[in-house]
């Protein structure tokens, strides 16, 4: 394949290659040229409009590939929403916005992944043509859940709420769940998931589970405090990501799984037999920690595995 055709002419080209040597093709678009041994390169610049391909399934690069997907567009990257957060005004100078933490995009980005925030409204339509194109769905912590969503009164303890936040995660996630879209779910997202899924929550862990280990570490710790072990399931999604049963884990949240939803399974457990984790019970790629791992990445490396699989899992079900 010649280097800097245009675009369309050097899919065309690239395909035409494939079919003469019996390959896969496996477009990159946002890595350095590679060549090896039984492989055709080509750049994969988006400047240069050209892509990257191999043969005889010898390399897997990150991040994301180019190609055909379900959605019937040319896929690169894998797109994975994640739902914003809602800032109230302040002081009467900044009105009302949608904000995120930069530290989970930049950990999907660092896998491979390209994240896309997704606003705070209340227009079902929107979030619908936002959905229709996401490979994934991210969760990322935040603000407690209004217990109205799963059915409680408030407890004197609950915490702030975002309410406008929860009808996004609450409209978006049960789509996700039904249509099999990989969801990845951190701390206040694990227990999104879970109540997307019908499940409840403890609304604080101090006043109605005072024999609980003490599991909010925020905001007079730093982030990464690695302040108790978790416990998975053998066999669990988790562990064959990690590569162990047993770890020390940041904990910064004061509510938890209660209830456990439909079709989700526990795998992961603190020393207090709080719920640390959830999965899908089928075969969809659905995972929830009560951790940050985002904020590990450097005191615990194993942890950049849960992005890179999540990422993994967006880009198969891209295609």
């Amino acid at each position: 394949m010649k280097m800097g055709l245009p675009l369309e002419e050097a899919g065309r080209q690239a395909m035409e290659d494939l079919d003469d040597l019996g390959g896969r093709y496996l477009g990159r678009m946002s890595f350095i040229a590679m060549d090896h041994e039984g492989c055709h390169a080509g750049f994969s610049n988006v400047e240069d409009n050209t892509y990257i391909y191999q043969t005889d399934g010898n390399t897997h690069l990150r991040p994301g590939k180019a190609t055909l997907g379900r959605k019937g567009r040319n896929v690169m990257t894998s797109i994975i929403g994640i739902p914003c957060a809602f800032q109230e005004p302040q002081d009467g100078l900044v009105r009302g916005s949608s904000r995120m933490y930069q530290s989970i995009p930049r950990a999907l980005e660092m896998a491979g992944g390209a994240p896309a925030l997704i606003p705070i409204t209340a227009q079902e339509s929107t979030l619908r043509a936002l959905y229709g194109r996401l490979d994934g769905l991210m969760l990322a912590g935040g603000e407690d859940i209004a217990p109205s969503c799963f059915g409680e009164e408030a407890h004197p303890q609950l915490g702030q709420v975002d309410a406008q936040r929860d009808w996004v995660e609450l409209t978006m996630t049960p789509w996700a769940l039904a249509d099999g879209m990989p969801v990845f779910g951190i701390c206040r997202g694990v227990q999104t998931l879970n109540v997307a899924a019908g499940g409840s929550l403890v609304q604080d862990i101090e006043a109605q589970a005072p024999d609980a280990l003490q599991h909010r570490y925020y905001p007079d710790f730093p982030l990464d405090l690695l302040s108790h072990t978790v416990r998975l399931e053998p066999g669990s999604r988790l562990a064959e990501i990690l590569g162990r049963e047993e770890f020390e884990v940041n904990s910064l949240h004061h509510q938890a799984v209660k209830g456990v939803g439909a079709d989700l399974r526990v795998t992961a457990r603190a020393p207090d037999g709080m719920i640390e984790a959830l999965e899908g019970s089928g075969g969809a790629w659905v995972v929830g920690v009560q951790w940050h791992p985002e904020w590990l990445l450097e005191k615990s490396p194993s942890m950049k595995r849960l992005f890179e699989a999540f990422v993994a899992a967006c880009e198969m079900y891209q295609k």
